[in-house]
């Protein structure tokens, strides 16, 4: 089976792409044999490597390849093809729900992915004979896809829609979610999906439509409702095909409908049908507002994909009033919930977010409120507005202890703030849920006031922003300034970190306009963090919430500050809190295990924020700034030093945070350089020389000898070289053996020897002699004498033009005669 791999990913030499019949011709030959050989199908131990072969055979092989088969063996091949997918399509999700066995899963993703490939290069093949090609478009891929997409479908609802097996749970965590952990299968699927727009939209409505009809039977008492478990499982399975389907989301989290809906639209536009934005509105307030009513008659009076959001929006009414009414509530569940917001969040911002494809759309003659979009209609903003908004901060309200609920909710609301912040922020509901809501009590407690920054930032009105500013930050700032006076308690306490919690939140939604008004409101803070410090250094949890907090505000809030009073002001008040950090939390490390995560993250943290802060420090050294950001990088350092050890360096991430800091400081502010004590200089180089030795990783020798690089370079330009003290200057000639070695033995790892080359020509530009009394010293050993004439040559070739300082082209010019070295000595020169 692994040949048979090999050879279905044949190319290069052996079978250039370019001779397109050679690949016809090898193509036909393979699939021939390899539709003789599986008849009957592959073994199960035979599965993963056959999907494999098919996998390469669409990825590795020009898809023409394939299409330009004679008709015969095309057609078997793909008929193969479609009835192999749909029955291990059967077979993984069957396993998969049942059993919790995830092989077959595997195994199908390569199998959807080639079809991807299939689906996207497909209009890359022309064929002379028209009829051929819709033939194929249709009889071979078309409908073949549409099959293995009801597949899929059957075999994730129940009885009577499905066959569904009983779902085994699996471990609870978020890679055991559903939507994660079938993601790899959501995410072909929908390309599938868009080559079948008008069919999927139609199918997907009606399916909802039933499901919908189905639920309110059972909660009216009209038909039994022992199916409701299985009810809700398809429901949520109904949910998660939607949101995997037609929109898709980005990293950034913006969403998009996918450019196959609006062909779709465009094409029925063509054909003379045109849709009513004031039907469109009307639809979809009836959907939130009277979601049983007969919605039949707007069937060809609105946009199908705008008949499907509609019934999404239906079903998330439903939900919202069975969930906000006691005695119905258990008809529901929190992850039906979660998976509902999910699409919701999905299909909301997606449908109100213009692109350059919409405005493209608007030239082919199809106006605007045509588009797919919902309406932008300010009435209609106040009612969608008010629907989600009832929605969301009711399920906070309501269901506060189940964390990721609340946070798909969360996610939900945000979807909107883009396209109606304002609407949100003069939204009455959400004042009124506000004031019931003791935000600091919720576990999501951050990502809310994160969303509530965004919503008061983006709408863009100064009354607006300080109505929400005075109802949510100011009782928050002073619930937590009392806090801070009580004397530290159990209770007492658990309430700060509640409320550096949410400072955080505010702190993660700082953008570049609103930095400025939120620094101020949380300098407030920071300020109060110092006798914190103090007053709570016994308590762990409350020192790495002050941590988190300073984190983010030197990572979203303080980048943004360009007033150099103010970021004076934040590094005076982050040397406080580094002086006490040091004076009651160093004992903490002193006794640290390497598997002690809790305690490692509290150290990156604090490493982390650091570099934040070297990242903004424009500000030039003198006394007259006395807290610049590189100066108290280096108030840190002599802290950090103390504890960098072999046994805290074993810890990967500690190790690499902190070897970047070092690389941070020596690039960012290597002014900083002259003003660090000798001691403290001693520290540093004798912790980058342990980071030469290899044995915490490549990336920390690589980061190590960069630093290294950086700081001779430094001091050996010919302004700053009377401030090298002797001791540096002797730092430097006891680490030339360890790089000139690390050159010699990393010769294959590119990066490194890249590095130990130019750090090794910066020592030779510094003080030549250095490396003259190294050479001696190689060739006066015992082990050397058979080859000291060939040694001393190759050295005296090396050296013939000796490195100038500060002469950054000479690096490169010093590793190609580094590389004829290498050559001459091969095998003679011994430095143990």
């Amino acid at each position: 089976m692994n040949c048979l791999i090999q050879l279905a990913s044949l190319t290069g030499d052996c079978m250039p792409v370019s001779d397109q019949q050679k690949c016809i011709k090898y193509v036909s030959m393979y699939l021939s044999n390899l539709l003789e050989l599986f008849q009957q199908g592959p073994s199960p131990t035979e599965t993963n490597h056959f999907c494999m072969i098919i996998n390469r055979l669409f990825l590795y092989r020009p898809l023409v390849s394939i299409m330009k088969q004679e008709a015969e063996l095309r057609n078997r091949f793909f008929g193969f093809l479609k009835d192999y997918t749909i029955h291990l399509t059967g077979q993984a999700m069957q396993k998969a729900i049942g059993q919790a066995e995830h092989d077959d899963h595997a195994s199908l993703v390569l199998l959807y992915d080639a079809l991807v490939v299939l689906l996207r290069g497909r209009w890359r093949t022309s064929f002379e004979n028209q009829e051929e090609a819709d033939l194929i478009d249709n009889e071979l891929i078309k409908w073949p896809t549409l099959m293995i997409i009801n597949a899929f479908m059957v075999n994730v609802l129940a009885s009577p829609q499905g066959n569904r097996p009983n779902s085994l749970d699996e471990d609870e965590g978020d890679e055991t979610e559903d939507r994660i952990l079938f993601n790899d299968l959501f995410t072909p699927l929908s390309s599938m999906i868009c080559y079948s727009i008008p069919e999927y939209l139609e199918m997907m409505t009606i399916n909802l439509r039933k499901s919908l009809n189905e639920f309110t039977q059972m909660a009216t008492g009209a038909s039994d409702s022992s199916r409701l478990p299985s009810w809700q499982e398809d429901q949520h399975w109904l949910m998660l095909i939607l949101a995997n389907s037609v929109v898709g989301e980005e990293v950034d989290g913006a969403c998009h409908v996918a450019g196959d809906v609006y062909d779709n639209t465009h094409h029925l536009f063509q054909e003379g049908r045109s849709f009513c934005p004031q039907k469109k509105m009307q639809f979809l307030q009836i959907c939130m507002e009277n979601p049983t009513s007969d919605r039949a008659q707007f069937s060809q009076e609105i946009d199908p994909f705008i008949q499907l959001l509609g019934e999404l929006l239906a079903w998330s009414a439903i939900e919202h009033e069975i969930s906000t009414n006691p005695v119905s509530r258990e008809m529901t569940s929190p992850e039906l919930a979660r998976s509902t917001f999910f699409a919701l969040k999905r299909f909301l911002n997606a449908a109100s977010s213009v692109t350059e494809y919409e405005k493209w759309n608007c030239y082919q003659g199809l106006p605007e409120n045509g588009l797919p979009l919902i309406p932008d209609d300010e009435e209609f903003s106040k009612i969608l507005v008010r629907f989600v908004v009832n929605k969301v901060l009711s399920v906070l309200l309501n269901y506060g202890g189940e964390e990721r609920l609340c946070q798909d909710a969360i996610d939900c609301l945000l979807g909107l703030v883009e396209s109606r912040a304002a609407a949100i922020a003069t939204s009455p509901e959400l004042f009124e849920y506000l004031k019931s809501l003791d935000i600091s009590k919720l576990p999501n407690r951050a990502n809310l006031m994160k969303a509530l920054v965004l919503i008061g930032a983006a709408a863009n009105d100064l009354d607006l922003q300080e109505n929400m500013f005075k109802m949510i930050l100011v009782p928050l700032s002073d619930q937590f300034m009392a806090a801070c006076q009580l004397e530290s308690s159990t209770a007492i306490d658990s309430q700060i970190v509640d409320y550096l919690q949410c400072f955080d939140g505010v702190a993660m939604g700082s953008q570049s306009h609103s930095a400025a008004v939120l620094f101020n409101f949380l300098y407030n803070i920071i300020c109060q963090c110092v006798p914190l410090m103090r007053t709570r250094s016994h308590n762990e949890i409350v020192v790495s919430s002050i941590l988190q907090l300073l984190f983010d505000v030197t990572t979203k809030v303080s980048i943004y500050i360009d007033n150099e009073e103010e970021s004076n002001r934040l590094y005076a008040t982050l040397l406080q809190i580094i002086d006490c950090y040091r004076a009651d939390q160093m004992k903490r490390f002193s006794g640290m295990q390497i598997d002690d995560e809790d305690k490692a993250s509290d150290l990156v943290l604090f490493i982390e924020i650091l570099s934040n802060i070297l990242s903004k420090d424009f500000l030039a050294l003198g006394d007259a700034n006395c807290s610049t950001g590189a100066k108290v990088v280096i108030a840190s350092l002599e802290m950090l030093l103390t504890i960098m050890n072999e046994k805290m360096l074993q810890m990967p991430e500690v190790a690499i945070k902190f070897f970047r800091l070092i690389l941070y400081l020596v690039e960012y502010s290597p002014e900083a350089l002259t003003e660090v004590s000798d001691v403290l200089m001693s520290s540093l180089c004798e912790c980058m020389k342990l980071g030469m030795t290899g044995q915490f990783g490549l990336e920390i020798t690589s980061t190590s000898l960069e630093s290294l690089t950086e700081i001779v370079f430094h001091f050996g330009g010919e302004k700053n070289k009377p401030r090298c003290t002797v001791n540096l200057a002797q730092q430097f000639r006891a680490m030339l053996p360890t790089v000139f070695e690390t050159c010699l033995e990393n010769t294959c790892e590119t990066s490194i020897y890249s590095e130990a080359c130019a750090a090794l020509y910066s020592i030779i530009a510094f003080e030549k002699g250095f490396f003259d009394e190294y050479v001696g010293d190689l060739l006066s050993k015992k082990s050397n004498e058979a080859a000291k004439q060939v040694l001393q040559e190759a050295f005296t070739d090396l050296m013939k033009e000796p490195p100038i300082p500060g002469f950054r082209r000479g690096r490169i010019q010093f590793r190609a005669k580094m590389e004829v070295f290498l050559n001459k000595i091969q095998g003679l020169l011994s430095y143990c």
